[in-house]
Order: structure tokens, then C-alpha cells, then sequence
């Protein structure tokens, strides 16, 4: 899985702006598109303009309606089904920002009225948009998965809170077999155990390698891999990026808001 945006093979693009980092990208979809698990860059924000869509990854499901707002983080996965109306979705992107990596991934709704205005702010100015969704991020309440399951959630933070974890131990206090932790774990989140436990181990490595303060060692170390030489092969299998590259992406563009 290689770190690509939303494949327009996916959707019909009606317009893409770049502003000095700030791309936004507008796309229609048909109903009942699957777009298969990937990987995002750069941090960005799918704005729902018009249907709807499913987003599945590390932290569950999330429906997105009209007027939904999803904020990623850079090198976010997760796979995507639009519903059966189709969908329009404003993509905002910002070019390497290592501030957005702490942020996390959260769904919020935004207002009919503000997201008219920043649908036609996006035409002319991205930067712009982009941080009137951010003002929005600031203070909404997130939306929570409506199909929770709390056992599995607290597998699954089992699971990724450390690089030690292991899935015996887990499906013990859970009280089912692994085999079952595993597939359920994948239909819900869309990671088995294995995979789950390596994406977190890369969001370690993600966040030591912004914060500027690690060593590329320390940062593996941290992360959970073998040594550096492990984390190297895994990011950039997962990203086609090495550790080097991601820090010199990541330190391009500590976003101010002017």
C-alpha cells in the first residue's frame, strides 16, 4: 500500500487548485464506489459537499454525510465506500506539515452555511479554506462511530498502545480466540492483528520522526522496529519513502495561520 492521494481513477475531478502547499481538489463519485485501502501524504480534509460515503481504517468506521468534515493526518490509510447516491468531496491538502502529525484523525459536521462558503472559497483560495475548516476543527465535537463494539475497541487499544503488546495476551482478556480477534478486527477497522500492530508501529515512527528531537535510531527504537534498518524497510515499503525523506517532507511546512 503506497502513499497516493484518492486516485482520480476513483472519481471525476471538476477542479484542482494549488496554492503555495494548499491544494484543493474537488471530485465526484459514483454510488457504490469501492476505493480500496491506501495511504494519504500529505495531512488534508475530505469535505462532504453532497451524498455520502463509508471510511474504514485505524479508527474505525466513519460515515460521512453532507456537511461531514474528516480531518487526516500525513500518511493516514484507510479505505473508502461511497454510498449508493454517489458523492461530491472537496479534498483540502497542506505539503508537509509536521504539527499535523499530533492531530489525529476526527470527523466533525460542519454548518449548511459555512460549508457553502468554504466550498466557494476553495475555488479561488485553498490556503483559505483550509484553515476556515481548521477554525471549524477547533471547536466541534467529533462524531462518534455509531457501530461501536467496546470489547473490540479495547482490543484494538490493546493492541496499538505498545510496541510489546501481543495478540494471545489480548484475545485472553477479551475472552475470544485469536483467529476471531483477528478477522474481526480487519472487518471493522480494516487491519487484522498483524496489520493493525504495524500501522500503529508506523504512526510511532511518523511521530518521532516529527518532532525533531529523535534520532532516526531513537525513533525506531521507540516506534517498536528491530533498529533503524527495520524501519527503513517497512516505511519504505508502506510509504516508498525512507525515514530521512518523511523527516525532510514533514519539516518543509510548519503551517502558520496569518
Amino acid at each position: 500500500m503506497n502513499a497516493v492521494a484518492r486516485n482520480a481513477a476513483f472519481g471525476a475531478t471538476i477542479y484542482s487548485r494549488n496554492d503555495a502547499g494548499f491544494t484543493a481538489t474537488e471530485r465526484a463519485y459514483e454510488a457504490d464506489t469501492l476505493i480500496p485501502m491506501h495511504r494519504h501524504r500529505d495531512a488534508y480534509i475530505a469535505l462532504v459537499l453532497d451524498g455520502g460515503y463509508d471510511e474504514i481504517g485505524m479508527e474505525g468506521s466513519c460515515p460521512g454525510k453532507c456537511g461531514t468534515a474528516i480531518y487526516h493526518p500525513p500518511f493516514h490509510a484507510h479505505s473508502d465506500h461511497i454510498d449508493k447516491p454517489g458523492a461530491r468531496i472537496l479534498d483540502i491538502s497542506v505539503d508537509g506539515c509536521a504539527s499535523a502529525v499530533t492531530l489525529g484523525s476526527r470527523a466533525f459536521l460542519i454548518q449548511h452555511g459555512v460549508l457553502n462558503a468554504i466550498s466557494l472559497l476553495a475555488e479561488r483560495d485553498a490556503r483559505g479554506a483550509y484553515f476556515g475548516v481548521m477554525e471549524e476543527f477547533e471547536t466541534a465535537e467529533p462524531l462518534e462511530d455509531e457501530d461501536q463494539l467496546s470489547w473490540l475497541d479495547d482490543t484494538r487499544n490493546t493492541l496499538t498502545a505498545t510496541p510489546s503488546a501481543r495478540l494471545g495476551a489480548a484475545a485472553y482478556l477479551a475472552g475470544r480466540s485469536p483467529d476471531y480477534i483477528s478477522r474481526t478486527l480487519k472487518a471493522r477497522f480494516g487491519f487484522g492483528a498483524s496489520a493493525l500492530k504495524g500501522e500503529a508501529r508506523l504512526r510511532r515512527a511518523i511521530a518521532g520522526l516529527a518532532s525533531r528531537t529523535m534520532t532516526l535510531c531513537e525513533a525506531a527504537l521507540m516506534a517498536g522496529y528491530a533498529d533503524q534498518a527495520h524501519m527503513t524497510r517497512e516505511l519504505k515499503r508502506r510509504t516508498d519513502l525512507t525515514p530521512g525523506q518523511i523527516r525532510r517532507y514533514l519539516d518543509r511546512g510548519f503551517v502558520q495561520d496569518a
